[in-house]
């Protein structure tokens, strides 16, 4: 069931970046996490986001903010993969495998036009 609702909420990310992107609205409307990270700031958000999968009892409010502020970076890679292949996107963002991160950044993180 996990795996059917991170399909899902890939596949909607993936079509609302396009749309936005052909309204030339990128960035526009997307919660609170708006701006790009630089590429380094980005692989160090990864990289928290992967311990944070390995700890016993990570900070889950360390998480939700690491899933914030990478958001308009991800929603870039995810658009650019060739094949949108859920267990590619497991393995570089382990924690979404949990699904109180999916539905955190399905509600934080929506796209309204």
């Amino acid at each position: 069931m996990l795996a059917a609702a991170l399909t899902v909420w890939c596949m909607y990310v993936c079509v609302a970046a396009k749309v936005a992107k052909t309204r030339q609205l990128a960035d526009v409307g997307v919660g609170p996490a708006a701006a790009h990270l630089s590429d380094d700031d980005y692989e160090q958000h990864i990289e928290e986001l992967k311990r944070a999968a390995n700890e016993r009892n990570p900070s889950v409010t360390h998480v939700k903010q690491l899933l914030r502020e990478s958001y308009a970076n991800r929603r870039e890679w995810m658009r650019n993969l060739a094949m949108l292949d859920v267990q590619n996107i497991l393995e570089k963002f382990p924690c979404l495998q949990q699904g109180k991160y999916v539905s955190y950044d399905l509600r934080n993180n929506i796209i309204i036009y």
